[in-house]
Protein backbone atom coordinates (compact mmCIF):
# COMPACT_ATOMS: atom_id res chain seq x y z
CA UNK A 1 0.00 0.00 0.00
CA UNK A 2 2.62 2.16 0.77
CA UNK A 3 4.24 2.04 -2.77
CA UNK A 4 0.98 3.34 -4.54
CA UNK A 5 1.51 6.54 -3.96
CA UNK A 6 4.38 6.39 -6.50
CA UNK A 7 2.28 4.23 -8.75
CA UNK A 8 -0.37 7.10 -8.55
CA UNK A 9 2.27 9.57 -9.46
CA UNK A 10 3.15 7.86 -12.49
CA UNK A 11 0.13 7.01 -14.29
CA UNK A 12 -0.90 10.64 -13.90
CA UNK A 13 2.11 11.82 -15.31
CA UNK A 14 1.79 9.77 -17.92
CA UNK A 15 -1.88 9.73 -18.96
CA UNK A 16 -3.07 6.78 -21.67
CA UNK A 17 0.07 4.39 -20.56
CA UNK A 18 -0.80 0.88 -19.92
CA UNK A 19 0.42 -0.76 -16.66
CA UNK A 20 1.49 -3.56 -15.67
CA UNK A 21 1.91 -4.62 -11.94
CA UNK A 22 3.37 -7.78 -9.80
CA UNK A 23 2.24 -9.03 -6.51
CA UNK A 24 1.76 -11.02 -4.58
CA UNK A 25 -1.64 -12.55 -3.72
CA UNK A 26 -2.88 -10.47 -0.84
CA UNK A 27 -2.27 -7.32 -1.98
CA UNK A 28 -3.52 -7.70 -5.92
CA UNK A 29 -7.37 -6.24 -4.93
CA UNK A 30 -5.67 -3.15 -3.88
CA UNK A 31 -4.68 -2.64 -8.10
CA UNK A 32 -7.49 -4.07 -9.82
CA UNK A 33 -9.06 -0.62 -10.89
CA UNK A 34 -5.62 1.61 -11.24
CA UNK A 35 -5.61 3.14 -14.89
CA UNK A 36 -4.56 1.26 -17.93
CA UNK A 37 -3.92 -1.45 -15.94
CA UNK A 38 -3.07 -3.82 -18.65
CA UNK A 39 -1.89 -6.64 -16.76
CA UNK A 40 -1.85 -7.76 -13.05
CA UNK A 41 0.33 -10.55 -12.20
CA UNK A 42 -0.25 -12.28 -9.27
CA UNK A 43 3.11 -13.65 -7.72
CA UNK A 44 2.34 -17.11 -5.19
CA UNK A 45 5.92 -17.48 -3.08
CA UNK A 46 7.99 -20.23 -4.44
CA UNK A 47 10.41 -22.48 -2.78
CA UNK A 48 14.21 -21.35 -3.78
CA UNK A 49 12.54 -18.29 -4.74
CA UNK A 50 11.55 -19.50 -8.29
CA UNK A 51 8.54 -16.92 -8.38
CA UNK A 52 11.52 -14.21 -9.76
CA UNK A 53 12.06 -17.02 -12.93
CA UNK A 54 8.13 -17.43 -13.43
CA UNK A 55 7.91 -13.58 -13.01
CA UNK A 56 10.85 -12.98 -15.45
CA UNK A 57 8.73 -15.61 -17.63
CA UNK A 58 5.84 -13.13 -17.44
CA UNK A 59 7.59 -10.18 -18.09
CA UNK A 60 10.89 -11.05 -20.43
CA UNK A 61 9.14 -10.72 -23.65
CA UNK A 62 8.05 -7.29 -23.14
CA UNK A 63 9.75 -3.75 -24.31
CA UNK A 64 9.25 -1.81 -21.19
CA UNK A 65 9.21 1.94 -21.67
CA UNK A 66 9.96 2.08 -17.61
CA UNK A 67 10.97 -1.25 -15.36
CA UNK A 68 10.21 -0.01 -11.68
CA UNK A 69 11.62 -2.49 -8.64
CA UNK A 70 11.02 -1.79 -5.58
CA UNK A 71 12.39 -4.95 -3.97
CA UNK A 72 15.57 -4.59 -5.02
CA UNK A 73 15.80 -7.74 -7.28
CA UNK A 74 17.99 -8.50 -9.94
CA UNK A 75 15.29 -9.50 -12.22
CA UNK A 76 14.85 -5.86 -13.31
CA UNK A 77 18.21 -5.76 -14.65
CA UNK A 78 17.34 -9.18 -17.38
CA UNK A 79 14.33 -7.31 -18.63
CA UNK A 80 14.49 -5.24 -21.49
CA UNK A 81 13.81 -1.72 -20.76
CA UNK A 82 14.30 2.42 -21.47
CA UNK A 83 14.67 3.25 -17.99
CA UNK A 84 15.08 1.44 -14.41
CA UNK A 85 13.81 2.78 -11.43
CA UNK A 86 15.47 0.06 -8.89
CA UNK A 87 15.22 0.20 -4.82
CA UNK A 88 18.60 -0.94 -4.29
CA UNK A 89 19.06 -0.61 -0.77
CA UNK A 90 15.92 -0.57 1.92
CA UNK A 91 17.32 2.74 4.27
CA UNK A 92 15.22 2.04 7.72
CA UNK A 93 16.00 5.97 8.84
CA UNK A 94 13.44 7.01 6.26
CA UNK A 95 9.79 6.20 6.26
CA UNK A 96 8.69 3.94 3.05
CA UNK A 97 6.38 6.67 1.99
CA UNK A 98 9.80 9.12 1.69
CA UNK A 99 12.27 6.79 0.72
CA UNK A 100 9.92 6.05 -2.59
CA UNK A 101 9.48 9.60 -3.12
CA UNK A 102 13.03 10.23 -3.38
CA UNK A 103 13.84 7.53 -5.06
CA UNK A 104 11.11 8.99 -7.94
CA UNK A 105 12.28 12.43 -7.06
CA UNK A 106 8.70 14.00 -5.78
CA UNK A 107 9.05 15.63 -2.67
CA UNK A 108 6.95 15.95 -0.83
CA UNK A 109 6.52 12.51 -1.23
CA UNK A 110 3.01 11.42 -2.65
CA UNK A 111 0.85 10.01 0.19
CA UNK A 112 -0.95 5.85 -0.94
CA UNK A 113 -3.71 5.83 -3.17
CA UNK A 114 -6.29 3.71 -3.54
CA UNK A 115 -8.65 3.41 -6.88
CA UNK A 116 -12.00 1.52 -6.65
CA UNK A 117 -13.94 0.10 -9.23
CA UNK A 118 -17.50 1.40 -9.78
CA UNK A 119 -19.06 -1.99 -8.26
CA UNK A 120 -16.65 -1.16 -5.56
CA UNK A 121 -17.79 2.61 -5.10
CA UNK A 122 -21.47 1.41 -5.02
CA UNK A 123 -20.73 -1.28 -2.62
CA UNK A 124 -19.16 1.18 -0.24
CA UNK A 125 -21.68 3.82 -0.32
CA UNK A 126 -24.14 1.08 0.20
CA UNK A 127 -22.22 -0.38 3.82
CA UNK A 128 -21.95 3.06 4.79
CA UNK A 129 -24.87 4.48 4.25
CA UNK A 130 -26.51 5.58 7.29
CA UNK A 131 -25.64 8.03 10.33
CA UNK A 132 -23.02 8.78 12.68
CA UNK A 133 -19.31 8.75 11.94
CA UNK A 134 -17.27 5.43 10.58
CA UNK A 135 -14.29 4.14 12.02
CA UNK A 136 -12.74 1.28 9.67
CA UNK A 137 -9.48 -0.53 11.03
CA UNK A 138 -7.84 -2.79 9.12
CA UNK A 139 -5.90 -5.44 11.69
CA UNK A 140 -4.01 -7.43 9.20
CA UNK A 141 -0.81 -7.52 6.82
CA UNK A 142 0.59 -9.39 3.91
CA UNK A 143 3.05 -10.92 6.55
CA UNK A 144 3.15 -12.05 10.27
CA UNK A 145 6.14 -9.55 10.81
CA UNK A 146 3.97 -6.48 9.84
CA UNK A 147 0.99 -6.79 12.22
CA UNK A 148 0.54 -5.45 14.91
CA UNK A 149 -1.25 -7.80 17.66
CA UNK A 150 -4.67 -7.68 18.15
CA UNK A 151 -4.96 -5.94 21.80
CA UNK A 152 -3.50 -2.85 20.33
CA UNK A 153 -5.80 -2.49 17.87
CA UNK A 154 -8.55 -3.01 20.49
CA UNK A 155 -6.86 -0.53 22.20
CA UNK A 156 -6.25 2.02 19.61
CA UNK A 157 -10.24 1.52 18.63
CA UNK A 158 -11.17 2.18 22.83
CA UNK A 159 -9.60 5.48 22.78
CA UNK A 160 -10.13 6.75 19.72
CA UNK A 161 -14.11 5.98 20.30
CA UNK A 162 -13.39 7.70 23.66
CA UNK A 163 -15.79 10.36 24.78
CA UNK A 164 -12.91 12.42 25.77
CA UNK A 165 -11.07 11.16 22.46
CA UNK A 166 -7.61 10.48 24.12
Amino acid sequence: MLSSGVLDDLVKRHPGARVTIACGAPAAPLFEAVPGLDRLIVLDKKPFHRHWLSLWLACAGTWWDIAVDLRGSALTWFLLARSRKVLKYRDESLHRVVELGRLFGIEPPPAPALWLSEAATREAEDLLAGEGPILAVGPTANWGGKQWPADRFAELVLRATAAEGT
